[in-house]
């Protein structure tokens, strides 16, 4: 009977690991790779149905990340998870009135 082989694992470089973090969320030339794709993707993320605010922000493991806020639970399959590469997060916000016109009217109005 043959003996079987002896697997080997390392374990990794914590440091390693904590600068890639920090490089994949340092801006890079003019704006973050999340803002290019925005400037990109912006009017076709706002344009699928349900859809009320895309911006920038980081996904579980803390990376930077799409943010989508949609209306309601059943328009979160609509929108994709990674755009080139990088993770879409998406979250069910419900109705956004950002100019107060909803239900109650700013102060001094």
């Amino acid at each position: 009977m043959s003996k079987p082989t002896e697997q080997q694992f390392t374990t990794p470089d914590v440091t390693e690991i904590e600068a890639e973090l920090s490089r994949m969320s340092e801006p890079q030339g003019s704006g973050s790779s999340v803002d290019r794709l925005l400037e990109r993707h912006r009017d076709r993320l706002m344009g699928i149905e349900g859809v009320v605010m895309v911006g920038e922000g980081a996904d579980e493991l803390g990376r930077p990340a799409i943010v989508v806020g949609v209306k309601e639970r059943h328009q979160l399959k609509a929108v994709p998870r990674v755009l080139e590469g990088m993770p879409v997060v998406v979250w069910v916000i419900g109705e956004v009135d950002a100019l107060g016109r909803g239900g109650s009217r700013p102060r001094g109005e």
